[in-house]
């Protein structure tokens, strides 16, 4: 398991050298001061059967509560005034995975500094989508616009809820509407596109998990 505010999505692109891979978590980062207040942690459920190993995400605001990214070196885990050893990945602009190795089950003791300032934590456990149980269904096209309906399910088939809208990665030329909340565990995103040839692959990130290539769409034009 490796792991959102929302990102500005795709856009519509231009086709003449072929299409395009757009991958939110290669956006170019955007360093600043974050704003602790507008910060979140959240801690993802641990069923990897290595209960010492633990995997929090992490979204970093601004004053502005816009999404801000920080040196990997700025994000400092302590107990106890003891700086611990973290792995910090990012996953996406102002969105990052910091894993733990510890024993010790009380993490309530943890403190998070992002630049000097101290995050709170609530420890909410988040369940990981699985590609086996997860789903894309296409509900209606209509004048070149899809409707999609994702379901999100974990590896034992419970809803996946996220605190934040899933980000999706499209192949292909299109554009996406920003994602909304049907019911637990479950989105709507309208996919629109012209009337070209062309295949469309849908991946899907939420909580961390890349749901890589779960749909696909061909349009032949008439």
């Amino acid at each position: 398991m490796r792991l959102f505010i929302f990102l500005p999505l795709f856009f519509l692109i231009s086709c003449a050298s072929g299409p395009e891979r757009k991958i939110a978590s290669v956006a170019p980062l955007k360093i600043g001061q974050v704003f602790a207040k507008n910060c979140s942690i959240k801690l993802f459920l641990n069923d990897s059967g290595h209960p010492e190993i633990h995997q929090f995400y992490l979204e970093l605001k601004d004053a502005k509560n816009a999404p801000i990214d920080v040196d990997l070196k700025d994000i400092v885990m302590k107990e106890n005034q003891k700086i611990l050893g973290t792995h910090v990945r990012r996953l996406s602009l102002g969105r990052y995975e910091v894993e733990l190795e510890k024993d010790d089950s009380d993490l309530g003791r943890l403190k998070f500094l992002v630049q000097g300032k101290r995050v709170g934590h609530k420890l909410t456990n988040l369940l990981k989508p699985h590609a086996k149980h997860s789903k894309v269904v296409l509900v209606s096209d209509r004048d070149y616009r899809l409707k999609l309906h994702i379901y999100l399910r974990d590896h034992k088939k419970r809803a996946v809820e996220a605190p934040f809208p899933p980000e999706f990665i499209m192949d292909g030329v299109e554009e996406l509407s920003v994602p909304q909340m049907v019911t637990s565990g479950v989105w709507e995103v309208i996919v629109t596109y012209p009337d070209m040839n062309q295949i469309l692959h849908l991946s899907v990130r939420a909580n961390g998990v890349l749901l890589e290539r779960i749909f696909r769409f061909q349009h032949v034009e008439k």
